[in-house]
Parts: C-alpha cells; structure tokens; sequence
C-alpha cells in the first residue's frame, strides 16, 4: 500500500492543525503545507462528522485564537505603515484581517464593552466592505461609551 496523507485522526495531527491556526495561517495553506497532514477535503469531513466532537471544540477554539492573532498582526501592520513603505498596502492588509477577524470572532466587541444592537445585520452574510464599515460604525459606539 502506497504511502499518502493521513485519513485517520490523531491527538498530534489535530495539535498541528489547531496550533498552526492559531498562528494566523489558513486551514488550506496548513494542508497543503505537508504531506504528513491529511487533505483539506478531509479535515472538513472531520469537523462535520458527530464522532469528532472533541477535534470540532480544538478547532474552533483555535479559530478564535486566530482571530486574535490577526487583530496583534493589524495594529503590527498600521504601526509600521508610513508614506514610503506603501500606506495603501498596510491599509489593504489592515481591513482584510478585520474583515475575517470579525466573522471569526464577532463576540471581540463584547470584551471591549460593546454588544451590537439586536437589529444589527448578521455579519457573515455581509461583504467585506460592509463589515469594514460596520466595524468602523462599532468602533465609535464603543469610543463614545468609553
């Protein structure tokens, strides 16, 4: 039998898998990343099948940890953007980590005190520039009760 990428699910395969999440990375980059990781197709299976409950838990728990590490990495990038390294890209890069970062983790506004009006859209169903906007719209609500 031909050696391939994993299909069974083991506590060091969902350790990889979780840890390189939370550094930021997308779960198709991790897969594809090595051929001692299963295929995405697969680690999609895993997430939806009931018997891997405790796999589901890690994962999305690693997914609010990314969102986290994306919000370190957009006040990274802000700081270091001026006029000769390419305000424009920094920009660029900023809204698209708060893009992703608020459908990952939508309960960040809570902590910082500010829970969206009950009539707010949903946020996955919006655009990037929608949630580019609504963040900015949360982020003076929360200034103004600050």
């Amino acid at each position: 039998m031909p050696a391939g990428r994993p299909s069974t699910i083991s506590p060091e395969i969902i350790e990889e898998i979780c840890i390189q999440l939370a550094e930021g990375k997308s779960l198709r980059k991790i897969c594809e990343s090595s051929d001692t990781l299963p295929a995405w197709r697969t680690v999609l299976r895993w997430l939806i099948k009931e018997e891997h409950k405790e796999f589901s838990q890690q994962y999305a728990r690693a997914r609010e940890v990314q969102a986290e590490t994306w919000q370190d990495e957009i006040i990274e990038v802000a700081d270091e953007a001026d006029t000769s390294t390419g305000a424009q890209i920094a920009k660029v890069r900023v809204d698209a980590r708060k893009w992703a970062a608020i459908r990952l983790k939508p309960k960040v506004d809570r902590a910082v005190g500010y829970a969206p009006p009950s009539d707010e859209p949903e946020v996955s169903s919006m655009t990037k520039e929608q949630a580019v906007v609504l963040l900015e719209e949360r982020k003076k609500r929360v200034q103004k009760t600050g």
